[in-house]
């Protein structure tokens, strides 16, 4: 697994952030093509996973209006094409370079709906044979744009920008927007702060959940 850092921010649906500028360490700035992605989330019959303080999900892009994929009870409308599943640990808050964070362990494999790819089962054995005893717990659709911040050695921070439905689950629903700046090289840390900052400043708000998994169950 790797530990992912991200700065989860709640902003409103009309939110503009600052304008982010070449300089101060950083040399480009790379904004991706918008795509939409649905987002499922699994639970073992006796709640094992969230006990354990894990969360599996299978993410893949999709073209389609709201109302196609998964509904809001749980089944599935057609094939669904393959995607990335992901298993997550339980976030710990960790103040770094003057903001709050989060960090958590995680691990992606590429995959189709019907299989919990190998390298998930090798991470944790336990989910071995299980794949049909997985129940859908939440499910959320999202629009996302990404802008990727670039120093002169790489990339230093990813930011994701998702407006989000939840189509299934207890906020059944619900609509929000969620910025997450992640940390992509230990170098990059005084330029995410800065964009933090700034985002801070200009209206939004850290996130009162740790995921959009809490969000979608009322957590």
């Amino acid at each position: 697994m790797s530990i992912e850092n991200e700065v989860k921010l709640d902003v409103n649906l009309l939110f503009e952030g600052p304008k982010i500028r070449i300089g101060n360490g950083i040399s480009r700035i790379e904004y991706l093509p918008e795509k939409q992605t649905e987002t499922i989330y699994f639970d073992l019959p006796n709640h094992e996973l969230s006990a354990a303080n894990l969360a599996l999900r299978f993410r893949y892009l999709f073209t389609g209006g709201f109302d196609e994929g998964l509904s809001s009870e749980g089944e599935v409308a057609g094939e669904l094409p393959d995607g990335i599943w992901a298993v997550k640990s339980g976030g710990t808050v960790v103040h770094d370079d003057g903001v709050v964070a989060v960090a958590r362990d995680e691990l992606e494999a590429k995959g189709d709906y019907g299989t919990i790819p190998d390298q998930i089962i090798a991470q944790c054995p336990f989910l071995a044979g299980m794949r049909t005893n997985l129940k859908i717990i939440a499910a959320l659709k999202a629009r996302r744009r990404t802008i990727k911040i670039y120093g002169y050695n790489g990339c230093l921070v990813a930011i994701d920008d998702d407006i989000v439905e939840v189509t299934s689950g207890a906020k059944l629903g619900n609509r929000f927007r969620e910025i997450e700046f992640e940390l992509m090289s230990e170098t990059g840390r005084s330029v995410r702060s800065k964009i933090v900052n700034d985002f801070l400043n200009a209206g939004a708000q850290y996130s009162r959940t740790g995921s959009k998994l809490e969000r979608a169950l009322g957590i």
